[in-house]
């Protein structure tokens, strides 16, 4: 159990219990043992709904049944993987952080997924998969030790960054050398850009360029084109 405060005073068994206590978030993705044997005087598992299988049911927000108490990772009914654990520690994150402001958390709508037809290959270079060793049949026999070796910490680097990224934008700057308007304006590492439609004109160099089709061309709307072209009309 991992309390996102500092409560050195639980220790000693002076810590706050009960609605006071429910108030402070905590994000558990091991449901511990100690019941009454908690230093705060709390039964936790008393506060938890369960499933069949024992583990704990939550909501879209990953809040369990007891308000200011999230959970995640093997101790929900999901797939047990270490990528399904850090996405739900991920995603806690965010509703904790709504839940200590007062509000709920609205995750962005998703973009569209983006196929490897809508990608430009010419901006990567080949980047084969690390081949990972393996035992030997003759000593495969001899024990219950992992058959593949695994990867390195470079290697595992290496792997990571030979995502293509499909759809997200990973600030290559290739939009905004491409502009030839200007109007692709960078917002600093880590912000993306912005896009300053008074100068743009469609001309959708932008769009072409882009690896990972991360940018979508969008028709004006025909009120919008009118309203142009009397303004030109009018000049």
């Amino acid at each position: 159990m991992r309390d996102l405060t500092p409560v050195p005073d639980l220790v000693q068994g002076t810590g706050l219990t009960g609605a006071a206590r429910a108030r402070r978030p905590v994000y558990v993705d091991l449901l511990p043992p100690c019941n009454a044997g908690c230093p705060a005087g709390e039964n936790i598992q008393a506060w938890l709904a369960a499933a069949r299988d024992g583990t704990v049911l939550v909501g879209p927000d990953m809040m369990t049944g007891c308000p200011g108490v999230f959970a995640g990772g093997d101790m929900v009914p999901a797939e047990r993987t270490v990528t399904v654990g850090t996405g739900h520690g991920k995603k806690a994150a965010r509703h904790i952080d709504a839940y200590l402001r007062g509000g709920r958390y609205v995750a962005p709508p998703k973009h569209e997924e983006a196929g490897f037809g809508l990608l430009h290959p010419w901006y990567f270079t080949d980047a084969p998969a690390s081949e990972q060793p393996e035992r030997g049949a003759a000593t495969r026999v001899a024990d219950f030790a992992e058959v593949t070796g695994g990867l390195t910490q470079p290697e595992a680097v290496r792997e990571a960054t030979r995502c293509l990224s499909c759809g997200n934008c990973f600030e290559c700057d290739g939009c905004a050398a491409a502009c030839p308007e200007d109007a692709v304006i960078k917002l600093g590492r880590g912000h993306r850009y912005e896009f300053d439609y008074d100068s743009c004109t469609g001309c959708s160099a932008c769009y072409e360029q882009c690896p990972v089709h991360a940018i979508e061309m969008v028709p004006e709307p025909a009120e919008d084109v009118l309203a142009e072209s009397v303004s030109e009309e009018k000049r």
